[in-house]
């Protein structure tokens, strides 16, 4: 036997025995032409919250985690293509491409060369890429947790993001603030950076839904203020700042407010003076006290209370040293003075009796305390001491973080030689700030400054690596805080928001020059006045015109307002009863608003004050010609429903009761959505985390589940649309069981589906076909926060359903039986489309896409699930054979024939014949410019339909 025979032998035999799937105890590797033992950790990898199963875990080289491209990118619904002969794989998502070559240390992110730590590589017979390198390059979320033994990727859930809706300057005095305001709270970054000096806030899972800002101040704090979508995922606004600034934070509802001052440094900076640091060790308590230029020292130990006394001469005392809590298992508090004149005094309390051991640093004293007598020789786990006027040692960059109690705020003191480009994260479900130093490093034991107060529960900080420094806030409750930065440390003031209105913020103080627009608005015109909008807390607008042209002012409105059985009612009387109206809710401030046409009422706005638990006031006059306007003004958490009688509307109040649910019954696909809910989990093996029954002959459907799977609320909600009479959401707090009871006017199947890249559940409601139905589902690939891939400003997603909908029309006209999957820019999820098909009893299951790849690749390829063994019948191989056929054909595109895909969700989890049309490549040019002609897209449907009623004659 050869030695390539028997090496061939031997892989093959490790292979076999090695079962992959499991990862029990023994992992072999197969690359660079040999066989590896794999010795690092197993990790699980979630995609989208969910745990993926795939045949090799990720694998961890060079301290970067490989995971296989194929499995978790597609299931994140990028487009990942594979060149054999040049061995390169494209993973291509929401407009962005990553290009890696096997064994390379270079990647080719949109078109540019970007050096990697690690390659991608062939494991096993399967392409491994790193994962942070291609998830952050595609804008998503990788996350590494390292006592979980998890990493995990998560897509952005653009169905659901915040909207910056605009950016204002004002000048106070000599500051400046800038309020972005947004639709609701979200988590935001400030990063501080310098050359040039600037402040940077992201908003991340946010878009700008307004215009962009382009604000130039008249300021001589900043120079601009603009903002930008930084990634699709994230908002960005950026203040250039002229010269070095400080600046404020503060939350206002759904508002971050940033006052910018002049800089000044308040750090004496002497080398003589005091400052005290404190770390916590297992077996002791390390006191350090920074002071260079210090002569000796005269230490003692004081009973009644138990304390460390030292005595230093010469050293300067800053008042803000007085008193410092620590709080330690043997430390209570640190207390600075002076004594007597020259003689700077540091007194360690201790809960009892101290041993304790001073050794003197390189211009500091370590004072080690323990509750034991100290033997032998200490090993410090401190960082090097600083000197030279806070130049660095040794190259090093070490932080220490005090916090001081200042009566009516707190201060958090970060002293680090070097700050530059330091970040401010606020997580707002977290409630908790996280400071960022880059090139710093902090004990490698996570120290905790327990505070415990109503502004703030803990302060913590650590080496998050050998090349950041990280600190977290915890705070209790609503807070602001300041940001000043210092020579060699920066101070975070933290005070309660009714303490943080500045002094010279009161309106009086603002300055208006000649010639001068204070207030700039990049996302509202100023000068747009009287129309209702979220935005818009003036007067409901009043119209003039002449009372003896207009026919509609025979009818007018009345308005009384009552309490019955416990709703608020508003009746809505006219003389000559109604023929339409319109409702909506607004906000800023809470109000219902009604506009009925054909109708009037007094110039003059009419007013009635309730001042109920859930009506404050009620307005109404004439909004505009021949559209009369009731507004009720409500406190917030309240909802409300409209009874039509035939001369009056009754517009019931109540406390809102229900959320989080959303209905959708106008397209082929009835459907609710139960946001934040999870009611199922995996996808190929489908678990429901609830349990469902028909009642009334099938009229009625109810589903039951652990009430903390769903913050929905309770009541009912009247639909009566010919689908949904009403749907009752009622909770068990004996058995803490939530029920949704579907109340239909026919019986229908409930296709329910956790989606977990959009964190919600889809509620699908679908009429099964019979067999003689011959049932068609039409895909049009992507939709919704999915793009596909993006092409000069075209998006996959919508040629996909331009040529879907004509398909639809063509086999509607032929007499077939269709089903659209989504009909309008609408997110469905993969496995939901297949399940949908599945539950429908479809025929056929046809999905909808174009390409991305090189400019030199195009034409047409259609995709199918291989066949299984011994299968006769009509398969999705032939399905695919035919479709190729008929598009290649008409459209004479290049033929790049059918492909096997076993890995494609839409394709492995439908039940009956299925496969995927590539019409054309977006990324060459002689498809697109065809692709772009409705001509092109009727053709391709005409082909698809031809294809479609072949494939159902084959099936007969």
């Amino acid at each position: 036997m050869s030695k390539k025979i028997f090496f061939a032998y031997l892989i093959s035999i490790v292979l076999i025995l090695t079962p992959l799937r499991a990862f029990a105890k023994e992992l072999y590797l197969t690359y660079d032409g040999a066989v590896h033992k794999y010795v690092g950790n197993i990790y699980s990898l979630k995609v989208n919250g969910e745990i993926v199963d795939s045949d090799i875990p990720p694998i961890i080289m060079n301290d970067r985690s490989l995971v296989p491209v194929r499995a978790i990118f597609e299931s994140l619904g990028a487009e990942v293509h594979w060149d054999s002969k040049e061995r390169k794989v494209l993973v291509s998502y929401r407009g962005s491409d990553v290009e890696l070559t096997i064994d390379s240390h270079i990647a080719i992110v949109n078109g540019k060369e970007t050096e990697m730590e690690v390659p991608a590589k062939i494991i096993n017979d399967r392409t491994m890429v790193p994962l942070r390198f291609v998830g952050e390059q595609l804008n998503m979320n990788v996350g590494f947790d390292n006592d979980k033994k998890e990493i995990s990727i998560d897509s952005y859930d653009l169905e659901n993001l915040a909207n910056l809706q605009n950016v204002k300057h004002i000048r106070i005095n000599e500051n400046d603030r800038v309020t972005m305001s947004l639709d609701k709270n979200t988590d935001y970054r400030i990063l501080r950076a310098s050359n040039p000096e600037r402040i940077v806030v992201d908003f991340p899972n946010t878009k700008i839904s307004g215009s962009k800002a382009n604000i130039k101040p008249n300021s001589k704090l900043i120079g601009s203020i603009y903002s930008e979508q930084f990634d699709v995922g994230t908002a960005r606004v950026v203040l250039d700042l002229i010269g070095n600034s400080q600046y404020s934070v503060m939350e206002n509802e759904e508002n971050l407010i940033l006052n910018v001052t002049p800089y000044e440094d308040r750090h004496l900076g002497e080398k003589n003076k005091l400052n005290i640091l404190y770390i916590n060790e297992s077996d002791y308590e390390l006191i350090l006290i920074p002071i260079e230029s210090y002569k000796g020292y005269n230490d003692f130990v004081l009973e009644s209370p138990d304390r460390i006394v030292i005595d230093i001469p010469n050293a300067v005392v800053d008042e803000s040293l007085a008193r410092t809590e620590i709080n330690g298992t043997i430390v209570q508090s640190v207390r600075c003075g002076e004594p007597e004149k020259n003689i700077g005094r540091v007194v360690i309390d201790t809960i009892k009796k101290p041993y304790y051991k001073i050794i003197e640093d390189d211009g500091r004293l370590v004072v080690c305390v323990s509750g034991t007598p100290i033997t032998g020789e200490l090993a410090l786990n401190i960082p090097p001491a600083t000197r030279d006027g806070g130049k660095e040692n040794d190259g090093k960059n070490f932080l220490m973080v005090n916090h001081y109690n200042r009566g009516n705020y707190e201060e958090i003191e970060f002293n680090v030689n070097k700050y530059e480009n330091y970040s401010i994260y606020k997580e707002i479900e977290n409630n908790r700030i996280i400071v960022e130093i880059p090139d710093a490093l902090a004990p490698v034991k996570e120290q905790v400054i327990e505070v415990k107060n109503d502004l703030i529960e803990d302060i913590s900080y650590v080496s998050y690596s050998d090349k950041v420094a990280r600190a977290f806030i915890n705070l209790n409750g609503a807070s602001l805080y300041t940001v000043s930065e210092e020579t060699g440390r920066f101070v975070l003031k933290i005070t309660y928001p009714d303490g943080g209105r500045l002094e010279e913020d009161k309106e009086e103080d603002v300055e208006k020059e000649a010639g001068e627009n204070v207030e700039e608005d990049a996302g509202k015109d100023i000068k747009d006045e009287g129309k209702d909008t979220e935005e818009d807390t003036e007067e409901d607008k009043v119209w003039e015109f002449d009372e003896n042209e207009k026919s509609y002012l025979t009818n007018r409105v009345s308005v009384v307002y009552e309490r019955d059985q416990g709703y608020n009612k508003v009746m809505i009387g006219f003389s000559k009863g109604y023929e339409d109206y319109s409702v909506s809710k607004l906000s800023n401030p809470e109000r219902i608003v009604i506009d009925i046409p054909n109708a009037s009422a007094d110039k003059d706005q009419k007013t009635i004050s309730v001042n109920s638990n859930y009506i404050n006031t009620i307005r109404y006059a004439q909004f505009e010609e021949g559209i009369a306007r009731v507004v009720i003004e409500v406190p917030a958490g309240v909802q409300y429903r409209v009874e039509e009688l035939k001369t009056r509307l009754d517009v019931y109040v109540t406390k809102a009761n229900i959320k989080n649910v959303s209905y959708y019954g106008n397209m082929d696909r009835v459907h609710f959505i139960l946001q934040g809910a999870k009611l199922t989990e995996g996808g190929s093996n489908l678990k429901r985390l609830y349990t469902g029954k028909y009642d009334l002959n099938g009229k009625r459907y109810t589903i039951t589940f652990p009430s903390h799977l769903a913050d929905i609320g309770t009541g009912t909600i009247i639909i009566k649309d010919g689908i949904v009479d009403s749907v009752k959401i009622t909770k068990d707090t004996t058995n803490n069981q939530t029920s949704i009871e579907f109340n239909t006017e026919e019986k229908y199947h409930f296709e329910i589906i956790y989606r977990g890249d959009v964190n919600n559940t889809a509620i699908n409601l679908l009429k099964p076909a019979s067999k003689e139905d011959r049932l068609v589902v039409i895909d049009a690939g992507h939709g919704g926060r999915e793009p596909g891939a993006v092409h000069g400003g075209i998006e996959e997603k919508d040629l996909n359903l331009d040529i879907a909908l004509r398909l639809n029309k063509l086999l509607k006209e032929q007499g077939v039986k269709t089903f659209m999957i989504r009909e309008d820019d609408r997110y469905v999820g993969l496995y939901e489309r297949a399940y949908i098909a599945n539950s429908l009893n479809a025929a056929l299951f046809l999905s909808i896409h174009n390409n991305a790849f090189y400019s030199s690749h195009k034409g047409t390829e259609t995709l199918y699930f291989p066949p299984k063994a011994g299968d006769t019948g009509f398969t999705g191989k032939r399905f695919a054979e035919i479709i190729q056929h008929h598009v290649v054909t008409t459209l004479n595109t290049n033929n790049r024939k059918i492909i096997e895909r076993p890995n494609l969700v839409v394709l492995k989890a439908t039940t009956m014949p299925a496969a995927l049309a590539e019409i054309a490549f977006m990324t060459n040019p002689d498809d697109m410019a065809r692709l772009k002609t409705p001509e092109f897209r009727q053709k391709a449907a005409e082909a698809l339909c031809k294809a479609v009623l072949q494939a159902l004659d084959e099936m007969d």
